[in-house]
């Protein structure tokens, strides 16, 4: 007789939650909800963070942070594109080469990187390299002036250096220049990046050209210019063979110069190229080897965005922490400083109503001069500043990511002399004894 097994017992279920589930506890459901989704929050806290000191110019910190989100998630590109356009900043360059080449290998649309890249070339003078780069982009002016430059910025100068007196009466410094054998008179301006050169003594040295771009200028206002490249710049006893320039009027300049034609402008791209000295109490330039030490003086860290913004840390008013760009280019006696709009708002300034007009790269200006309070540069400070509002590019505020409160020029440091050294990311200002608290 067989023995007829009993059916296995059914258990009645909704839904598809399994039996165990349902008997789960609630607070058990929520850890195990908060675990599962603990790296995500994690996630967007580290990036928030790195973000937000990013955006105010904390920049060492902004790089750990971002470099601690790439340990939890190493395929995040925002991350990595990040940490390196700060050490692109820093001079870093052969870590943004690293971080990068492969990132623009495996996807040639990321803009942001192969950019990044390609200025981290140029400053290693990689141009052939660079040159595939800007091509992949569609860049085919920037690639074929590259790539016309294999090998470029050779310079010669003494051991000892050399030294430029600009001409008097002159409301920038103005340098003799040779290019291409042929004088010319160029002002020096810490706020361009290459080598600009006008268009008609361009074409009287034989400059090579290329399909051009544009930038964006004082008051906001943008200007074409075309991609160049000579053969040699002359500067006294220094000789920089094979440089790009670009090529855009500079004869609206007259009036800062003295009256005298002015033929091209000398950009912190030219400078990068040696250890310069900006020596204010005498109108002068010193060049020496990129390589030379700096001795004595007080050192200002910078970090380079861009090709050519010269960019250190500052405080307005006492209290308001802001990132200024070195720029020599304000034509105006003991001006000091351009500050942004938002700075202004910030400083709570209300800006008298008399206005002047003046020549930007994009052309005429309206600008409003007026004295701003006071201001720090590192342990520097100056009271009653000459400064002048409306100029500064709205764009510029926050177009490279962080904000930027303005431009510090030259009568921020008059009387004093200004090292650019490179090697060592540093504005090195002199020992000469500060003066502070210069009523206007």
């Amino acid at each position: 007789m067989t023995r007829r097994r009993s059916p296995l017992p059914t258990v009645q279920t909704r839904g598809r939650c399994p039996p165990r589930a349902r008997s789960r506890p609630a607070g058990v459901r929520t850890l195990l909800l908060a675990a599962l989704l603990a790296p995500v929050l994690a996630a967007r806290a580290q990036t928030a963070s790195a973000d937000s000191l990013f955006v105010h110019g904390d920049f060492t910190a902004a790089r750990a942070a971002y470099v601690a989100r790439l340990e939890t998630a190493p395929t995040d590109r925002r991350a990595a594109r990040r940490v390196a356009l700060l050490d692109l900043w820093a001079n870093h360059l052969a870590d943004v080469v690293a971080r990068l080449a492969p990132l623009v290998a495996a996807d040639s649309t990321d803009h942001e990187a192969a950019t990044t890249l390609i200025e981290a070339y140029a400053r290693q003078r990689r141009f052939v390299d660079a040159s595939r780069v800007a091509r992949r982009l569609g860049d085919v002016g920037e690639a074929e002036q590259l790539a016309s430059l294999p090998h470029p910025y050779l310079v010669s100068i003494p051991r000892d250096g050399t030294r430029l007196v600009s001409e008097p009466g002159t409301a920038l410094p103005v340098f003799h220049v040779r290019v291409n054998g042929r004088d010319a008179l160029m002002i020096l301006d810490t706020g361009g990046g290459e080598l600009i050169l006008d268009p008609a003594f361009a074409d009287s040295v034989g400059a090579r050209r290329f399909a051009g771009d544009s930038g964006v200028y004082a008051g906001g206002k943008r200007a074409s210019f075309d991609r160049g490249a000579v053969d040699s710049v002359q500067l006294r006893d220094a000789v920089v063979r094979n440089l790009p320039v670009h090529i855009q009027s500079t004869s609206r300049y007259a009036g800062v110069a003295g009256g005298h034609a002015v033929q091209g402008i000398i950009g912190t791209t030219l400078l990068a190229q040696f250890r310069a000295t900006l020596d204010f109490s005498n109108n002068a330039l010193r060049l020496d080897p990129r390589s030379s030490p700096t001795r004595g003086g007080t050192p200002l860290p910078f970090w380079l965005l861009g090709d050519h913004m010269i960019t250190t840390p500052a405080v307005a008013m006492g209290h308001l922490r802001t990132l200024l760009v070195f720029d020599t280019g304000l034509a105006l006696p003991d001006g000091a400083l351009v500050p942004s709009a938002t700075l202004i708002a910030r400083a709570g300034i209300t800006l008298p109503h008399k206005t002047v007009t003046g020549e930007g790269g994009g052309g005429t200006v309206t600008a409003t001069p007026f004295t701003f309070p006071a201001l720090d540069v590192g342990p520097f400070r100056d009271t009653a500043l000459v400064a002048i509002a409306g100029i500064f590019p709205p764009t510029l505020e926050r177009s490279m990511g962080p904000e930027i409160g303005g431009l510090v020029s030259h009568g921020f440091f008059s009387g004093h002399r200004v090292t650019l050294d490179f090697n060592a990311m540093q504005l090195v200002v002199d020992a000469t004894p500060w003066v502070a608290h210069r009523e206007p």
